[in-house]
């Protein structure tokens, strides 16, 4: 029987809008062209496949972006809390069954936008499994 894995990208959005209500739902993976600050950009840096546990192993960049250095730092604070607890999770495709201990984060400008604004960049893993 052929099992198709959550998609890691889509699972973290949802629960990042459902845990993160100051974000204002503005997690995506493609920062909007007139975006509104703060914001979250999730990407995928790499998946895996744990052999025969149906589980994928899924290494995760979140982009906190923000006005100034400060409030940025804290929404990645925020972030790494409440994807140290995302174990359970429950999305219509898929669940969470773990987050690994080691997300780090960095702080840097960004002139990718106009006016720059501030990211904080989490990067961790996570890993998922299909719903029974």
């Amino acid at each position: 029987m052929t099992v198709v894995m959550p998609d890691a990208v889509t699972v973290t959005i949802d629960y990042l809008v459902a845990a993160l209500p100051a974000v204002g739902g503005r997690v995506a993976v493609v920062v909007p062209s007139e975006p509104v600050w703060p914001m979250l950009r999730v990407s995928a840096l790499s998946t895996s496949t744990l052999a025969r546990r149906r589980l994928d192993r899924a290494l995760l960049q979140i982009d906190c972006f923000d006005t100034a250095p400060a409030p940025a730092r804290r929404l990645a604070a925020e972030v790494r809390a409440v994807l140290t607890e995302i174990d359970g999770f429950i999305h219509p495709d898929g669940a969470l069954a773990a987050s690994g201990d080691d997300w780090a984060q960095r702080v840097d400008a960004d002139d990718e936008f106009t006016p720059a604004v501030w990211r904080a960049a989490v990067t961790g893993h996570l890993i998922l499994r299909p719903n029974p």
